[in-house]
């Protein structure tokens, strides 16, 4: 098992390791640690965690880069190719166990610029992967407020991890748009019944687990190297060395209809939100 590589691992199983890694630290949250955006604060003199919201926002943040760095570390066309479709297949398998916050990490992970500048390699990707990689891009879109991810969740019976993002974006808006008291000087308890609603939103899906077999084996890997990723964006240079800049590389980019972000993250607020 030290010799252990991704690419030996079956895109179901990877979907099933990461669901299970995924729903424990979605379990550990507590509704104390979403209120007051608790979750952009730190222990002082700490790089831990100081809630379970922290741990899953640095445990999100750690598998988009894992998956950027897992397809940058691939000297060869046809491994890279290989990875891209293994990493798409788990992201789809992600979607049916409903584990909709794997499967926005590995999306953004394949999103980010030094991954999605690769214009050859993504060339050589099988086009049903590529169809099918936008199809799950399309589902996981903010646009209209993430309409389409917020339909398919309300559909999805539990086992389930949803996108915390989403819920922290929603607390935000609710605490910083509407206010502690009425007009009157009343508690606005209008307020407190949309924070609950979220609450709510995200208890339910804790109480149950998957009924999943966790691999001693591949989990161990996985959050070793997990724990290990390091930032994406600062692999530029890597990229550059995979395949030399292009001609018109940022029109591109511009015009491909996907904008190649950093952390997941920060594309639901979560930049104001990060540890800093």
């Amino acid at each position: 098992m030290k010799k252990l590589k991704v690419l030996d691992i079956d895109p179901t199983e990877l979907a099933r390791q990461l669901t299970i890694i995924e729903f424990n630290h979605h379990a550990r949250i507590k509704p104390r640690e979403c209120l007051s955006q608790k979750w952009k604060k730190r222990r002082s003199n700490s790089v831990e965690p100081s809630t379970g919201v922290n741990a899953m926002i640095l445990h999100s943040n750690r598998l988009a880069n894992f998956v950027g760095e897992l397809v940058l570390a691939q000297d060869e066309f046809k491994k890279r190719v290989a990875m891209i479709k293994l990493l798409v297949q788990a992201a789809d398998v992600c979607r049916s166990l409903n584990n909709y916050a794997s499967l926005m990490s590995i999306i953004s992970g394949l999103g980010q610029s030094p991954d999605f500048r690769l214009r050859q390699t993504w060339g050589l990707v099988n086009p049903r992967i590529r169809d099918l990689l936008e199809q799950l891009r399309d589902l996981m879109s903010s646009e209209k407020n993430w309409v389409k991810y917020r339909d398919a969740l309300r559909q999805s019976n539990p086992p389930c991890v949803p996108f915390l993002g989403i819920y922290l974006t929603d607390l935000t808006f609710i605490d910083d748009g509407i206010p502690d008291l009425t007009t009157s000087g009343m508690i606005n308890f209008a307020k407190r019944l949309k924070v609950a609603d979220v609450l709510q939103d995200i208890q339910q899906y804790q109480s149950i687990p998957y009924s999943l077999q966790a691999v001693p084996e591949i989990q161990d890997f996985l959050i070793r190297n997990l724990r290990a990723a390091k930032d994406v964006s600062d692999m530029y240079d890597r990229s550059l060395q995979l395949e030399p800049r292009m001609a018109n590389e940022e029109i591109f980019v511009r015009c491909s209809g996907y904008t190649a972000t950093g952390s997941h993250m920060s594309s639901v607020v979560i930049a104001s939100m990060a540890m800093r």
